[in-house]
């Protein structure tokens, strides 16, 4: 069977949209790898993956389909062909690096210590913030704690200021209040 312009121009048109598919998808991995540490997503993550291996298949579907295994010995439109062709394996390749990337990155979020850009793990912070609380002439304050009942109960402004304390904190009952007045 000999192949004829309306064929090739199919094998470009789906050339040209698959190429989009696949700039689509590498586009979207990329965006989701450049915040998978400050907001994990596992199921857009999954979704992402499925995306890229169905443009996969799509693409290499359209490559190896009759027409276009033919049209590539095709002596009129043998170029115009081929470079459909080349291009679908540009798209394929960069779609498949790209989920190669989404792999690795699902398969190690969550395993990695947290990068300082990313700003996202509120426990380490609290540790940050804490030991930087702790240093010589920090100037974080201190929240003030509830006392324990009966227990004095101690001010702190700041960690520069001196300590400062308030009297005896208030009894619920007469008889552990006697105790207080002795």
């Amino acid at each position: 069977m000999a192949i004829r312009e309306v064929d090739v121009k199919q094998i470009e048109s789906q050339q040209e949209a698959l190429s989009a598919r696949s700039d689509r998808v590498v586009a979207d991995i990329n965006a989701y790898l450049a915040t998978v540490n400050q907001n994990f997503d596992a199921d857009r993550g999954q979704q992402l993956l499925e995306d890229a291996t169905d443009t996969i298949t799509a693409i290499n579907t359209a490559r190896e389909t009759p027409t276009a295994l033919e049209g590539r010995s095709d002596p009129v439109y043998t170029s115009r062909v081929t470079e459909a062709v080349t291009n679908l394996a540009v798209s394929r390749d960069n779609t498949s690096r790209a989920r190669e990337d989404l792999r690795d990155a699902l398969n190690t979020a969550g395993t990695r210590e947290p990068l300082a850009e990313d700003g996202t793990n509120s426990a380490g912070q609290i540790v940050g913030n804490d030991a930087d609380s702790r240093t010589e002439l920090s100037t974080v304050q201190n929240p003030e704690t509830s006392p324990e009942q009966g227990d004095l109960a101690v001010e702190t402004p700041s960690n520069v200021d001196g300590v400062t304390t308030r009297g005896l904190a208030e009894f619920d009952d007469i008889e552990t209040n006697a105790l207080a007045e002795d």
